[in-house]
């Protein structure tokens, strides 16, 4: 009974960590795909809109937990981009820049991505219309789109 050797495959690469991504801890994240996602008539490649006070431990999860965006027809990567943006005194920034990157995308294509099940809080969408250029965010998500 002979056994045939198996044979090993590159699959391509898994996931990408780098320096910045450690230095901070509260952060926010995009997920994009390789693939655009249809959002009423408009198309855009991001899946996913996030948040982490726990840094790149966090997104490790998520991009775990986010695999099943993998079985959509065509899509075939899920990359992972980091924002973060200074720090304030009583203020949770990070969670009003989630809750303007969420606003601002349901103001272009109309609803929330994909990935995303839940509106923001409305304090925290309050801290971003006051905190944050409600222009350079959009521009920032249209970075994004096809």
């Amino acid at each position: 009974m002979t056994m045939s050797k198996l044979r090993v495959k590159s699959r391509g690469l898994g996931l990408v960590v780098e320096r910045p991504a450690i230095r901070e801890s509260s952060l926010v994240y995009i997920v994009v795909s390789n693939r655009p996602f249809k959002y009423g008539n408009l198309y855009s490649r991001i899946a996913y809109i996030g948040t982490t006070k726990n840094g790149i431990f966090r997104i490790a999860a998520s991009a775990a937990s986010r695999a099943e965006l993998l079985y959509d027809y065509g899509v075939q990567k899920l990359s992972f981009h980091i924002f973060c943006c200074k720090r304030r005194q009583k203020l949770c920034t990070w969670k009003a820049l989630e809750a303007g990157f969420l606003t601002a995308f349901a103001e272009l294509y109309g609803e929330l991505p994909k990935g995303n099940k839940n509106k923001p809080e409305e304090k925290h969408l309050f801290q971003a219309r006051n905190l944050f250029n409600w222009e350079t965010l959009k521009k920032r998500l249209d970075k994004f789109s096809i």
